[in-house]
């Protein structure tokens, strides 16, 4: 008897079948109801009744492994696998139930799409698989039928089912091609195993399929497969005519030699940038790529300004390239520091020991190793003690042993100065930290008489780099910032405002605090540039819940957007009032506005937030997750991390170079600082190379939109 199947019947005790929605060579499936959890979900039975037994067993199997598989995956652009269950000793799969159509099924409807739509597409599918490659998973079976569009655009790649961990035991038999064969590479038609590269082709020829109207290598033909398989192996391509931009990209992925394809990261890159000058040409609207859910953790009220991208989620940070717009192309880099070792640290280590014959030396850092902000201070504690970990394991600075010195400040100016007071005494060649505004300048203010370079992964006030007066003037040579100032918040906010909003009446509101107004008046500067109308500019107190006066301005003032310089605890309620007035203009601000909390306080689907810096190198970003992970620490990944372990990079890479000279003593104090002023590397999270002033080169901010469902979605990433 096969499995149970239909309408209405229960799997599993909880999971009642609804439509069928989807059949293939693995099984059939269906939207299901899980009435446990109250969601929805889907089921995909694979059917086993009408094998052999020997065949059965191994259909089993192969069915554990896609589970084994796409459950180590928990990312955007990927159906996520939930469970894996046995009804009649038939397999089901319980995956998220994305409301879809294949892209197999569009193009059986529209036969060709736009480059640039193929390009979007591209970007999700390439992201999913750089996410894969990452875990160790080979897809297998790229093709439009295992592409889902959903209904707003989101971009997802399911159907693990041929898939493979790298290493895992085939159990196909020898020889045995897997994979569709009019999608299949080159080297698979040949006989050889798939890996990563021939995901990539198999993404390329999908591309070929949307954007010229079939196949790569033609179609089966009267069910001469031989024939397919031939024109495959050979590598013969019929030049595309309709692909017009997104020809380089795509021929580069079908290059007959896999070792000539770009790695699924690469593709990612050229797929986005490709995507994001035309479209933001063509369209006057922001791009409304849809992208996955994403929420921040319930972040702790402080007087700091709050700032890094929550890094927890790790595989989602894989895909800003793909869910964003990109506005202005950012110049290319190299993964170098003037021949120092790149940020990430190298996957072997040396066979010998390491020489520290020259002894030992001591890399400070300050940060709130206890009380409110623990969370943040221990991760970005950890995130540097991986730095240094890999460091002496790669003897990445010759001669020495380097060894990590925590201090904990609390969050108090007080004990800040005082652990850089201790740092300074104990000789420590460089300090990464403080994480905020108070204890950052603390630090600051007994490291810079004593020249001791100072990295810090999260603090923002302008002054810390650019001086308090209106013509920039760096205060401090020694110190240098991991991330975006405040007021690139506001400027990004004015432009995206100005240039893909397009609005021409705003009302701009800020607490009277440093960095509220601070992002107010730069977000005013640059909106007024484009030719907007500031109909008006308030200023409220901290602390206030009753916005009725302010509301009632507004709401006769008519803006199109209310821009708000402040924290969420404000900023909520005032969304709040807003709605309830009637009044339809969105508010937009800075990071508060990207939380749990804003939306708990009655933030409104539309309304609009900056945050700081997004990953730009995915591959790069989930080396260091998963190093991270691998290393054992007690405490779970948090906001800063990924930004001190680059600090910690950077310093450690401008110290091999310095010491490549000779010892270390204080006298070298200078050199260091220099050193760091010239790194030029790429870490984990993107580009890390400083102006004049201290500032990262490369500062990029994402603007996300809430949506419907309480989730964010990003809609443009901006650079400065």
């Amino acid at each position: 008897m096969g499995g149970i199947s239909g309408a209405g019947r229960r799997v599993a005790g909880r999971y009642r079948l609804g439509e069928r929605i989807g059949a293939g060579g693995m099984g059939t499936v269906y939207v299901a109801v899980d009435e446990l959890l109250g969601r929805t979900v889907a089921l995909k039975q694979v059917r086993l009744f009408a094998l052999e037994p020997a065949a059965a067993e191994g259909t089993r199997s192969r069915v554990m492994r896609e589970a084994r598989a796409a459950a180590r995956l928990h990312h955007p652009n990927v159906v996520s696998i939930f469970d894996v269950i046995v009804e009649d000793g038939e397999p089901w799969l319980v995956l998220e139930y994305v409301p879809s159509r294949s892209l197999d099924d569009v193009l059986k409807e529209r036969r060709t799409l736009d480059p640039f739509e193929v390009a979007r597409i591209g970007t999700g599918v390439a992201a999913a698989l750089a996410a894969a490659h990452a875990g160790g998973i080979v897809h297998r079976d790229v093709k439009p039928a295992n592409v889902l569009l959903g209904g707003t655009g989101e971009v997802k790649l399911t159907d693990f089912g041929i898939s493979r961990v790298v290493g895992d035991l085939s159990l196909t038999a020898s020889g045995m091609l897997v994979g569709t064969p009019t999608y299949l590479a080159p080297e698979v038609a040949n006989g050889e195993d798939a890996t990563a590269a021939s995901d990539v082709f198999g993404l390329g020829a999908t591309l070929y399929t949307a954007v010229e109207g079939g196949a790569p290598f033609g179609q089966l033909v009267d069910g001469n497969l031989l024939l397919l398989l031939r024109r495959t192996a050979e590598g013969k391509i019929e030049p595309p005519v309709r692909s017009g931009p997104l020809t380089g990209p795509m021929m580069r992925m079908l290059d007959p030699d896999p070792a000539r394809r770009p790695p699924a990261t690469a593709a990612v890159q050229e797929l986005s940038s490709l995507m994001a000058g035309p479209v933001a040409v063509r369209s006057a609207e922001p791009i409304r790529t849809p992208a996955p859910p994403w929420q921040p953790p319930p972040v702790p009220p402080s007087r700091r300004s709050r700032r890094g991208l929550l890094v927890a989620t790790a595989l989602v940070l894989a895909a800003v390239l793909v869910t964003t717009l990109v506005i202005v192309n950012r110049p290319g880099v190299t993964d170098s520091n003037d021949g120092a070792a790149p940020a990430a640290a190298p996957s072997s280590e040396p066979t010998e020991p390491c020489d520290t014959s020259k002894g030992e030396l001591s890399i400070g850092f300050v940060g709130p190793l206890s009380g409110e902000l623990v969370n943040w201070g221990v991760g970005t504690r950890q995130a540097a003690e991986l730095a240094v970990r890999q460091a002496n394991r790669t003897c990445r600075v010759p001669g020495y042993d380097l060894r990590l010195n925590p201090m904990d400040d609390t969050s108090d100016e007080g004990r800040a100065a005082a652990a850089a007071t201790t740092l300074v005494q104990t000789g420590v060649v460089g300090v990464i930290g403080a994480l905020d505004s108070f204890t950052g300048r603390a630090v600051q203010g007994v490291l810079n008489p004593a020249g001791i370079v100072h990295l810090s992964p999260s603090s923002g006030p302008d002054e810390m780099t650019r001086g308090g007066g209106a013509t920039p003037q760096r205060p401090y040579r020694n110190y240098f910032r991991v991330g975006a100032r405040d007021s690139d918040q506001g400027l990004a906010a004015g432009q995206y405002a100005a240039d893909f909003m397009m609005v021409k009446s705003v009302a701009v509101v800020d607490d009277g605090e440093a960095f509220g107004s601070r992002l107010a008046s730069t977000f005013a500067d640059r909106v007024t540039r484009n030719g907007a109308t500031i109909v008006m500019r308030e200023r409220i107190q901290r602390g206030t819940t009753d916005f009725s006066a302010l509301v009632a301005a507004i709401a006769a003032a008519g803006p199109e957007l209310v821009y708000f310089g402040g924290p969420e605890t404000e900023a909520g309620p005032l969304s709040k009032q807003l709605g309830a007035a009637g009044v339809k203009a969105p508010l937009m601000g800075g990071e508060g506005i990207v939380s749990d909390r804003f939306i708990a306080l009655g933030g409104r689907p539309d309304d609009l937030g900056t945050y700081p810096r997004a990953e730009t190198y995915p591959e790069r970003s989930v080396a260091f997750l998963q190093a991270y992970a691998d290393e054992g620490f007690g405490e779970p990944i948090s906001d800063y991390d990924i930004y001190s372990y680059d600090a910690t990079n950077a310093l450690i890479a401008a110290l091999a170079k310095v010491l490549s000279t000779g010892g270390w003593g204080p006298h070298r104090r200078a050199e260091l600082v220099e050193a760091v002023q010239k790194t030029d590397l790429l870490g984990a999270s993107g580009r890390v190379a400083f102006d004049e002033f201290g500032d990262l080169r490369d500062r990029q901010l994402m603007v996300f939109r809430l949506r419907n469902d309480g989730f964010y979605s990003e809609v443009a990433l901006i650079p400065n």
